[in-house]
Parts: C-alpha cells; structure tokens; sequence
C-alpha cells in the first residue's frame, strides 16, 4: 500500500501522558512534511485542544479533525474547513436526558469559536477545557448552539452512560456518542465520526482514504480504522481496538507513532 497521508489520535495515541509531545514524533511528523506525506491529527478535543497541542509541529500539520470530527480546522492558517453542529432540540433532549440519568456530570457544549461550561465539568474532570469559555447552570447549556457535548461524570463508566441515554431515547439516529476514556462523553450530530472527519479531509486533500495510515487506541478510533486502507493501535490501546488494528505500535509512552512509521520506512530512523 502507498502512504499518501498520516493520520493520529491525540490522547493515548500520539501524546504521551501528560498531553505532550515527544521529541522523536516532533521529528517524525516534521520529516514526514518534508516527504510531501501530510500530517492529520483526529481527536476528541476542541481546535484549541489541537493548537495548543501541537504548536511545536503547527505547520507541518495539514490539517485537523477536532471535536471528534464535527469540525475541521488547519492549524497552520487557524482557518475552520467545515463544521456540522447539532440540532438545537437534540442539544435540549441529550441535557434534558442527562440531568436525568447523571445529575452531577458536567457538560462543555462547544461551537466552534468557545465553550459553554458547567462548574460541576471542572470538578469532575479538574481541569477546564482549552479556549474561551462561559460557565453557566446544566439548564442553559442547551441554551448554545454547538457542534459536540463533552460529558464527564464521576459515577457512571462511559459505557453504562452511553447505554442509559440509548434507553432515554438518545440513540445513533439523535447522534453520535463516543468515548476515548473511561468517564468522558463526546456527543456529536449522526453519522459524525474520526471516520466521517477523514473521509472529509481527503476530499480536501485529495486524496483516497484508502492511501491513509492511521493510528489510535480507544473506542472512538473504531470508525477511523474503519475508514483508512491501514490502521496501527498503540500497545496501550483499548482491547476492541487492538483487535481491529491492522497492526501494533509501541505505546504513546515509548512514542510508537514515531517507531512505526520508521518501521514503515516514512521517516529516516534518526528521525524517530
């Protein structure tokens, strides 16, 4: 197979833990800029969450798939590629539904320029998301127009939340729900996916998703996988994952990204 493009998950994937990046994948994805092969980050995480990330690389990224692909976004112009929100009244039904089931998760609606935020966000997870942002009760977080919910909750495990809003009448023809971790939630509009954002960005790009290589490690990395002609998962991915994956990389920790693609002979070995 011909690599005519790169594409990473962020969290668990390309960063190592701690949310920074590595020396040898700094290297890495600036060789593969200087090979013509472009670079694409897919994650869970808002556009500022990719800029803040990645600074160091900015323009060797060509483009990124933010908010788990609601949005599209190039880091290098800071210019928004496209944008699929979501439906005010299935904003309203998933709140509604979650103050049900979770009273106490907090919820960030993000529409692509800042955040709506709840104060219990912050408590569950400890940290505000990246970007602008108005902290407003659970009620009024229905109140935004946004392109993905993020749902943390201290109680329920993402896969028990995912099922009780499916119950509530949440299910895949309302959105898409996926979960990179164990206690966090992205909502985004049907259909939305990492492999949506791909198939996207090869438009773009022109290129098929058929030429992408790409590598994650949690459950929301699936419809990526699904999408590219070769997927790669770190050794520290979720079991589903590592099943699907076409082949296994060392884990963020020991930058496999970096290791792969040496492996692959896209990058020099000193540049990994």
């Amino acid at each position: 197979m011909q690599v005519r493009a790169v594409v990473s998950d962020l969290d668990g994937t390309l960063l190592q833990p701690g949310g920074t990046l590595g020396e040898a994948t700094r290297r890495a994805i600036l060789s593969l800029s200087e090979a013509g092969i472009p670079f694409l980050a897919a994650t869970g995480r808002s556009l500022y969450g990719i800029r803040d990330t990645l600074a160091a690389v900015r323009d060797a990224v060509a483009l990124g798939i933010s908010s788990s692909g609601a949005i599209g976004y190039h880091p290098g112009l800071g210019e928004i590629l496209w944008r699929r929100p979501l439906e005010p009244a299935t904003v309203e039904q998933v709140v509604e539904a979650l103050l049900r089931i979770a009273p106490n998760a907090g919820i960030a609606a993000f529409d692509s320029e800042g955040w709506t935020v709840t104060e219990s966000y912050f408590q569950v997870r400890g940290m505000w998301p990246s970007g602008p942002m108005t902290v407003v009760p659970a009620t009024r977080v229905a109140a935004s127009g946004c392109c993905a919910l993020c749902v943390a909750d201290s109680l329920l495990a993402s896969p028990a939340l995912v099922g009780a809003l499916a119950e509530a009448g949440v299910g895949p023809e309302v959105a898409t729900i996926t979960y990179a971790g164990p206690q966090l939630l992205d909502v985004v509009a049907p259909s939305v996916d990492k492999g949506y954002g791909i198939r996207r960005a090869c438009e773009l790009l022109g290129i098929d998703p058929s030429q992408v290589l790409a590598f994650g490690d949690g459950p929301n990395d699936l419809a990526l996988f699904r999408a590219v002609g070769l997927s790669v998962a770190a050794a520290s991915s979720n079991p589903a994952v590592l099943t699907a994956a076409d082949r296994i990389a060392a884990s963020n920790r020991e930058e496999g990204v970096a290791g792969m693609l040496a492996e692959l002979g896209l990058v020099d070995a000193e540049a990994a």
